[in-house]
């Protein structure tokens, strides 16, 4: 399920133990949300924790949140989740998923059917911190499976680095890899602008839905800052 190209000539260095992005969510120009993504890493294990809340216009009209937790282990740089959870208070789709490798599947409490498990096989969260881990070793292609928390199924991603740029975001200029994904369910076209100096954590996210309405989100803090 993987189709990395051979590690070539990238930078090997590990992931930072500890690091904090903060994105703005922004439908059109307008602000509706801040993201906030958390990484943890002890030895060989990590954990991964991603909340968005409603900010700007979207904070009008309520105060719901999209939580997301992976944790697993770590090996050789791989984020192999054991455990991810799904918390979305608007739609009340609250749903736990255990990765059993005994078992070769992933356990849940989602109506749907157990999900077969697979080798390379990620989550929503932690699936980005594989796609750095592939741009730091070289790579110009990735893929993998990932289980969605609301669908409670697992679904073929995609992502190529289609050339590199500079970008503007709250958080400063970067020299960024822009990466496009997509996936075997189709619904959105999205596209990542991956920063050298941040070990290639995105800077830009953009997320197009079939009827071509576009969200993006910018990072504006990153905790540690720069790299290199």
């Amino acid at each position: 399920l993987h189709d990395a190209l051979p590690i070539s000539n990238g930078r090997a260095e590990p992931l930072p133990p500890s690091e904090t992005l903060v994105y703005e969510v922004r439908y059109g120009s307008l602000l509706a949300g801040r993201l906030t993504r958390t990484l943890h890493v002890d030895g060989s294990h990590y954990a991964l924790h991603s909340e968005l809340e409603p900010a700007g216009v979207a904070s009008w009209i309520g105060d719901d949140r999209l939580v997301e937790h992976s944790q697993g282990r770590l090996v050789e740089g791989i984020s192999e989740p054991r455990e991810y959870r799904f918390d979305d208070d608007r739609k009340d789709r609250h749903y736990r998923y255990i990765f059993d490798p005994q078992l070769s599947l992933v356990q849940d409490n989602h109506p749907d059917p157990d999900i077969p498990m697979h080798a390379g096989l990620q989550d929503e969260v932690s699936v980005l911190q594989a796609l750095r881990h592939a741009l730091l070793h070289g790579a110009t292609n990735f893929g993998a499976a990932v289980v969605n928390g609301a669908k409670g199924r697992a679904y073929q991603h995609h992502y190529e680095v289609a050339g590199s740029e500079t970008v503007t975001v709250p958080a400063g200029e970067y020299a960024v890899l822009r990466v496009t994904r997509v996936t075997s369910r189709g619904k959105y076209r999205m596209t990542f602008w991956c920063a050298e100096s941040l070990d290639f954590a995105p800077v830009r996210i953009s997320r197009v839905d079939p009827k071509g309405r576009e969200v993006t989100m910018h990072l504006a803090a990153r905790n540690p800052p720069e790299t290199r």
